[in-house]
């Protein structure tokens, strides 16, 4: 027998409670009081199988709304498309076009920069017409630079508007299948929130026995055990004893807290004696050898 005031385990023939001393004599307890103790024997096992269903909806309700949330932010607007191309041919496309038609252009360009610029009869002799050869250079220079960042000037704007299209294409496609992942999320929870509230409509009638704060899963399973075990014979002594188990459970975690923050402590103190050490050591060697 469970003592309901401090909860210790004595013996079925015990009278008095070993740790406290509370009188524990079933006879002493009015028969209202061991009623009202059955009575909530025999309706919370329903009520709390209900109460775990409310949970259960409330879990799945939660990721619903996150995940709903998470796929509202996924939109991504037109402007995006057209901004995320623009970056892409500045940062990417114009260097390398520009580098590869530079490095080509005396291919590409010499012939006719020669005949626009008037050199008809091919490059003038080095060593006999030492500055015409110079000014043949510089404006021959000036006319591969000129050539080369005409098309890759042409060559950036298709390379604009392809990738542009093509973002433009797969955001219109992402955003299509997200839209319909959004109606199918809205549908689903709406869903969800009715069964909830079907849940919560059947209890409405016998929930009452539980008072407000305690009408989850957690604390109604925890008070029909204290009935059960004969810990309590009133909704205030199992409330009682329920808190009780709150606050102990509060300091088992503030404690495991601790002890995880304490071990990684102390394996960053190891880790700083071994650098420490290691450091040490080199700083040993090096004057070692220094002197040597």
């Amino acid at each position: 027998m469970y003592c309901p005031k401090c909860g210790f385990q004595n013996e079925d023939s015990s009278v008095f409670c070993v740790n406290c001393g509370k009188q524990l004599s079933n006879n002493s307890k009015p028969e209202s009081i061991i009623n009202n103790a059955d009575n909530y024997i025999t309706n919370l096992p329903p009520i709390i199988s209900e109460l775990k269903k409310i949970d259960s909806y409330d879990l799945n309700i939660n990721n619903m709304q996150n995940n709903l949330k998470w796929r509202k932010n996924q939109y991504k607007s037109t402007s995006l498309s057209f901004i995320i191309a623009l970056l892409v041919t500045l940062f990417i496309v114009t260097p390398i076009v520009f580098i590869f038609i530079r490095s080509n252009s005396a291919i590409l360009f010499d012939e006719a920069n020669e005949k626009r610029l008037g050199y008809t009869s091919g490059k003038p002799d080095p060593y006999l017409y030492f500055d015409e050869y110079e000014d043949y250079k510089n404006d021959i220079e000036t006319a591969r630079t000129t050539s080369s960042l005409f098309f890759t000037f042409i060559i950036d704007i298709l390379a604009f508007i392809i990738l542009s299209l093509a973002l433009l294409l797969i955001n219109r496609d992402s955003n299509s299948r997200n839209k319909e992942m959004i109606e199918k999320l809205e549908t689903d929870l709406s869903k969800e929130i009715e069964k909830k509230n079907v849940v919560i409509k059947q209890l409405s009638p016998v929930i009452h026995i539980l008072p407000p704060n305690y009408r989850y899963a957690l604390a109604a399973d925890y008070i029909y055990n204290c009935f059960l075990n004969n810990r309590a014979y009133t909704i205030q002594e199992a409330v009682n004893l329920y808190e009780e188990q709150l606050h102990r459970w509060k300091i088992e975690n503030t404690q495991e807290m601790m002890l995880t923050l304490q071990r990684q402590q102390n394996s960053d103190i190891n880790t700083m004696k071994i650098f420490t050490g290691i450091t040490a050591a080199a700083s040993v060697a090096t004057a070692f050898n220094t002197r040597k």
